[in-house]
């Protein structure tokens, strides 16, 4: 095969990214297995590598490039490759940003259940008030976003209060971000892993510390550099644990082809994860290529490993079968934008609660990739415009709930309705609807919705009109994910609880606050998605309180994060054919009155003697973590595949994309990839299954 190994991104005060010996390791073994080389260097900017890729057109791309520089260090190249619909060797963008990224690989590893040492990310934002007697001494100090060893010293150990301060803000003067963290004392353990050879979990290496040496601070092939021991003298139930823990990790993070994830052995056997590098070295004497000998492979053997993944993924193991750059595979080229959730959200800090993880990025980027796609990750941040402008893709994937204010979930689409690109969910103005709750309550009401009545208040002094009777719930008017929604706290029973809550929502989210009728009946999520002729509504999923001495209960923001002792999920609900019909054409009426678009998921309480269906809110663009959001529960009731699902979701844009016209019930012809709303021909009847209470009290 044709292989281009491209390296270098050295900055000029950075020093060299990768050295010439791994480069001179990689050709030389693509020699020894018969490959075609060039080599590549992006020293010399972008331009002159996409110059030097098309000139030589080849099959596959060993990216051997790092910036040095934050959580993107490594990132843009393996995206150009991508975008230049090229194979390369290595992980996806997103999985390396989020590998680079020390504290929020250790927050995956954690929710995966390896364990990780206890410690804070600190920034020159948070410095100042950064609690320092909290960490436990002594504590170990390291620059958040930087390879390896690199900005960790011999002073990296902190005894005491002020040295760990003095330490800190030194740091900060070099690096954005800096990670602090208990120092564990033990052992250190480098396990590579490498696709394709068996588990693909390598021997793990021992590294042994020079005596008076507590702790590894000097790069590989520098002086002092440690001894390495391998394969690493440990008991079996602890390497049996280690090799659970990559295995996890490995699948957690979205890593492919190689890696390699370094430990602390504690003296009482357990492994604890320091970091992960998702672009090993393999310079002679490194830890891969000394684990991969103990396995016996030669680094020629490595290499051709990496190059049949990488060739794998586009179906180009065979030479010279890759197409030249520029020429369409098949498959859509989907730009998949998202808001990725770096700081896990507490009860006090729920800024990112309603971003997603890593874990339901990867999951719906190669959900898309199975289904024979190719995907651009796009974060939305103040980047998008001039990034989605770059990828040239054919229709976007929206999961974005946007960066700021109450319109934030309608940026991205309507970023893509101004460059003319396609996308998945609603349209702008039915996401800014129903955003804001009060505007979407109203809508209701003028379509004959039951909902629960409301008040929006702007201040706590606001008087409350006669109509509202306690018990009434607070909530911010335009947050999404529960959001300032705390339970039985967000429920007032009289007038001095109402003024107490709506002054700390307002203080807390800056917004006005809805004051609504509290409903006390059971509560049901029902999901649908738009067809040609009508709507297809899925099972009704109905969300049950386990604790029944709570008079008010409210699916609120902290029973989601501990759900599993809090409610109970009976999908599809038990509910009798005339209940599940009403909660049905509730359900399709409240999409219609939205002007939602291609699927949605809209969230009823039943209220009153005669069980009337009021209809809490409207979320154009449900959460689709897998096994987890309400929309895979239901879909997993309802017999639809993770990837069914999210093929279902990508198709209204593709149809977008390619104009074809749809009839709507009433026979109108729309062209749905010219603007014009799907709904076109749906309007709304009467039903006699729908109670029209209007807005009267529960």
């Amino acid at each position: 095969m044709k292989v281009a190994v491209v390296h270098g991104g050295g900055e000029a005060d950075a020093g060299p990214a990768i050295e010439p010996r791994d480069v001179a390791v990689v050709c030389h073994a693509l020699d020894l297995k018969g490959h075609l080389t060039a080599r590549i260097s992006a020293d010399d900017g972008v331009e002159s590598v996409l110059l030097n890729l098309r000139t030589f057109a080849p099959d596959v791309v060993v990216s051997l490039v790092d910036r040095h520089r934050g959580p993107a260090r490594e990132t843009p190249y393996p995206a150009l490759f991508a975008e230049q619909r090229l194979a390369y060797t290595g992980s996806a963008p997103p999985a390396l940003m989020v590998a680079a990224d020390k504290h929020l690989t250790k927050m995956v590893a954690r929710e995966n259940g390896v364990p990780v040492p206890p410690g804070s990310i600190v920034t020159a934002a948070t410095v100042s008030s950064f609690q320092w007697s909290s960490m436990r001494l002594p504590s170990f100090v390291k620059p958040a976003h930087e390879e390896q060893t690199r900005g960790i010293g011999p002073d990296a150990v902190c005894r005491t209060t002020r040295e760990l301060e003095d330490k800190v803000r030194a740091s900060l003067t070099r690096y954005e971000a800096v990670v602090v963290e208990d120092y564990l004392s033990g052992s250190d353990l480098v396990v590579p892993y490498l696709e394709g050879v068996g588990d693909g979990v390598l021997p793990p290496c021992e590294v042994v510390f020079q005596a008076g040496s507590p702790f590894r601070h000097v790069a590989w092939g520098e002086e002092e550099t440690p001894a390495l021991r391998c394969p690493a003298i440990i008991p079996e139930p602890v390497l049996a644990l280690v090799k659970l823990y990559v295995k996890r990790l490995v699948r957690s993070l979205g890593l492919r082809d190689w890696a390699q994830f370094d430990f602390r052995l504690t003296p009482d056997g357990v492994p604890f994860l320091l970091e992960v590098n998702a672009v090993p070295e393999l310079r002679p004497g490194a830890p891969f290529l000394v684990s991969a000998e103990r396995r016996g492979l030669t680094p020629a053997d490595v290499v051709q490993k990496l190059i049949e993944s990488a060739a794998r993924r586009r179906r180009v193991f065979s030479a010279g079968s890759a197409p030249a750059i520029g020429k369409e595979r098949k498959g859509v080229r989907v730009g998949f934008v998202y808001n990725l959730k770096r700081v896990k959200p507490t009860l006090e800090k729920d800024s990112d609660a309603e971003f997603d993880a890593p874990k339901t990025i990867n999951a719906i980027r190669e959900a898309l990739e199975r289904l024979g796609n190719i995907v651009v990750p796009l974060e939305a941040n103040e980047t998008l415009a001039a990034c989605l402008g770059d990828a040239r893709v054919d229709v976007v994937f929206n999961i974005a709930e946007g960066w700021r204010g109450r319109t934030r979930e309608a940026q991205v689409p309507a970023l893509c309705d101004l460059m003319g690109i396609p996308h998945t969910g609603s349209d702008a103005t039915s996401l800014a609807v129903a955003m804001d709750k009060a505007v979407a309550k109203d809508l209701f009401l003028r379509n004959g919705l039951p909902t629960p009545i409301s008040q929006l208040f702007r201040s706590p002094r606001d008087r409350l009109e006669s109509r509202m009777l306690y018990p009434l719930i607070v909530k911010p008017n335009a947050e999404g994910s529960s959001k300032g929604i705390k339970g039985d706290n967000s429920v007032a029973t009289n007038e001095e609880d109402l003024r107490r809550i709506v002054k700390e929502a307002l203080d807390r989210y800056k917004q006005p606050v809805l004051v609504e009728q509290y409903v006390s009946g059971r509560e049901f999520t029902v999901a649908l998605f738009q067809t040609d002729t009508g709507f297809r509504v899925l099972p009704a999923l109905e969300i049950v309180f386990l604790d029944a001495t709570k008079p008010y209960p409210v699916y609120s923001y902290e029973i989601k994060q501990d759900w599993d002792k809090n409610v109970r999920y009976d999908c599809p609900a038990q509910i009798d054919k005339r209940l599940e019909r009403t909660l049905a054409s509730a359900a399709r009426k409240a999409f219609v009155a939205l002007g939602c678009r291609d699927y949605a998921r809209v969230d009823i309480r039943l209220g009153g003697l005669n069980h009337v269906p009021y209809v809490l809110e409207v979320n154009p663009l449900p959460g689709l973590t897998p096994n987890f959001s309400d929309m895979c529960l239901i879909a997993n009731a309802a017999g639809i595949s993770y990837d069914e699902l999210i093929a279902t979701v990508l198709k209204y844009a593709v149809r977008r994309a390619r104009l074809r016209p749809i009839r709507g019930r009433a026979g109108t012809v729309a062209s749905i990839g010219q603007g014009t709303p799907m709904t076109m021909g749906m309007e709304l009847s009467d039903d006699p299954e729908l109670p029209l209470v209007g807005g009267a009290p529960v």
